[in-house]
């Protein structure tokens, strides 16, 4: 007899078909009564596997629904502490596991953090729009002048596995890096600076890199877009939270910085109007993390908690600070 699990949420219903290899699959996107739906499935549910814009999310609400639920699966690398797609403090303190997949979306963020770096300097788009609309010819002018983004120092705010992907990807751009976060890397050969203002001051591309959580939240304010300066880009691909977006629009539109590459905000989907009125603002709807290997391998690593959660091993990816339970179900589970 296989073990039941539920998937909510777009980008893991995709793979329904894979997980239905070693698993009952239910999902209620497709029911016309969601509602409805738990009730009839609930008690058979032991596990609920859940991707961005899950609805239901994983609430106290819907684990009162699923008395035999065990593990409560994520796919993806973050998980934020007071909310996102599963109440954390619910679940831990019911002794529910929850697992993740670090490090499986490195490479691809990175890679769209590089491309925003490119793309505000070299100036894609407009040259594109340039050559399409037959100014090369008409005028014989090629569009003016760009800058390089070789030999110019980039500012990483928070060196985990997307900051140290960006910093190889940079150092290739024989770019210098520079990073901040609350403790010094001894393993890197980088420089860190002891502020989020000082990184500002030392760089050209400032990055951010850093999870969700109160301490992150609005730590780019208006103090370190004017030490990030005129010739300055900010670059988020971490979490909407962590940059002021008044501060940023006044910074625009004062011209404080040179722009930004946004791939998050802070009211998601609903992206403020005023960053569309700036040509130096390049805008991405939260994709960075979905190219095809990374959520190949999102999957996968789902795969694996999952399997070993229901054999009785202690699963690869808990989430922090879910240790202890993942031992507990793990005994549970081998008996």
């Amino acid at each position: 007899m296989t073990h039941h699990i539920l998937i909510v949420g777009e980008n893991v219903e995709q793979h329904e078909a894979h997980f239905a290899t070693q698993f009952t699959v239910h999902k209620v996107s497709d029911k016309p009564d969601r509602d409805a739906y738990i009730a009839e499935i609930g008690e058979k549910i032991e596990a609920i596997c859940l991707s961005g814009g899950a609805n239901p999310r994983g609430d106290k609400r819907l684990m009162d629904r699923l008395p035999n639920l065990s593990l409560i699966a994520t796919f993806g690398v973050g998980v934020a502490p007071g909310g996102g797609i599963f109440d954390m403090a619910e679940a831990l303190k019911r002794g529910i596991l929850a697992t993740y997949g670090p490090g499986s979306n490195s490479a691809s963020v990175a890679d769209l953090a590089m491309g925003f770096m490119i793309e505000l300097t070299r100036r894609f788009r407009y040259f594109d729009q340039f050559t399409r609309d037959g100014k090369w010819a008409a005028t014989d002018k090629k569009g003016g002048f760009t800058a390089t983004v070789s030999g110019k120092t980039v500012g990483i705010l928070g060196l985990g596995n997307i900051g140290q992907a960006l910093a190889r990807r940079c150092a290739g751009f024989d770019m210098d890096i520079v990073y901040h976060q609350r403790t010094r890397n001894a393993a890197v050969p980088y420089r860190y600076v002891s502020s989020v203002r000082e990184l500002a001051a030392a760089c050209q591309y400032l990055v951010v890199c850093v999870p969700d959580g109160p301490e992150t939240r609005d730590i780019i304010n208006a103090d370190v877009l004017a030490a990030l300066g005129p010739d300055g880009y900010l670059i988020n691909v971490a979490r909407g939270g962590a940059v002021d977006e008044d501060a940023l629009i006044a910074a625009l539109t004062n011209k404080t910085i040179a722009g930004a590459g946004l791939e998050v905000f802070k009211n998601e989907p609903n992206v403020r109007t005023d960053f569309f009125a700036f040509d130096s603002v390049v805008l991405s709807p939260h994709r960075a993390a979905f190219t095809h290997e990374s959520t190949l391998r999102m999957r996968d690593m789902m795969m694996e908690n999952l399997v070993a959660h229901f054999a009785g091993q202690v699963v690869p990816n808990a989430v922090p600070g879910f240790e202890d339970i993942a031992l507990a179900t793990a005994a549970k589970f081998a008996k």
